[in-house]
């Protein structure tokens, strides 16, 4: 399988002592790299699915813009979804989509949704049907789909931050097998340096990571301090902090 991007140092100012590492974050910039992964990896999962069954698609892009006098709501784009899956389930036909938000100069956010199009069917102009009640709409065609929404992946330095409470971006239509690559991608890089081949793992309340397929569990090596009102993650150098413990399966299920 194709990697997956590994940002796991974007961002970050490290400092080292005699038992711990510590590093200084951008909260900005995580969520940035967060949304990139994510996104990517999403888009490259659903491409590579739809591979697999021999489905004849074409993604096309749409852009989803507000009027100057209309403010986002966090129901907007999952309303909108929620309207686009069921024209695809009224046809017979899964919805395939991955979205990602942006920031405009301006400080207005728009919003990008590549989605996956059986030959043979024509989305309709999302404003015009009113599926979009909140501006205006654009679609066009996309021939790289992974390519395209990278794009707008890759503006970390905007000089302005999203608005507090915005969700960034989303992906729908992946299957098992998909969503369980899609989460080992997204794990931290210590849990994919642990479990080295693809496989379910998942967050566990509490604090670490279990191992679905053999009911492992271990601790996170990193935490959370917070100094002059700035976050740092320290890790502490203990061996014995990262050994693997046995678990029931059924504890990853907080994922």
């Amino acid at each position: 399988m194709s990697p997956g991007p590994d940002a796991d140092t974007f961002g970050l100012v490290h400092s080292v002592s005699s038992d711990t590492q510590l590093i200084q974050i951008n909260p900005t910039k995580q969520r940035w790299k967060k949304l990139r992964c994510a996104t990517i990896t999403g888009a490259r999962l659903i491409q590579e699915q739809l591979s697999r069954g021999g489905q004849r698609t074409y993604p096309v892009m749409i852009t989803l813009t507000y009027s100057p006098r209309v403010s986002w709501n966090s129901r907007h784009v999952s309303d909108f979804l929620k309207i686009c899956r069921e024209w695809f389930r009224r046809r017979g036909r899964r919805f395939y989509y991955c979205w990602v938000a942006e920031l405009m100069k301006n400080g207005m956010v728009h919003f990008h949704v590549i989605v996956w199009m059986p030959k043979g069917l024509r989305l309709p102009k999302p404003d015009k049907r009113g599926w979009w009640p909140h501006g205006l709409t654009r679609i066009e065609a996309a021939r790289n789909a992974v390519g395209y929404i990278a794009k707008y992946c890759s503006k970390e330095h905007q000089p302005n931050s999203f608005p507090k409470g915005l969700r960034t971006h989303g992906r729908g239509g992946l299957d098992e097998r998909s969503k369980i690559e899609a989460r080992w991608w997204s794990a931290p890089k210590w849990v994919r340096s642990w479990c080295s081949n693809i496989t379910d793992v998942r967050r566990v309340t509490g604090g670490g990571f279990v191992c679905v397929d053999t009911g492992e569990w271990r601790p996170s090596p990193w935490r959370t301090v917070f100094s002059d009102g700035k976050i740092f993650t320290v890790t502490l150098i203990c061996q014995s902090d990262s050994e693997p413990r046995s678990v029931s399966p059924a504890a990853g299920s907080g994922a």
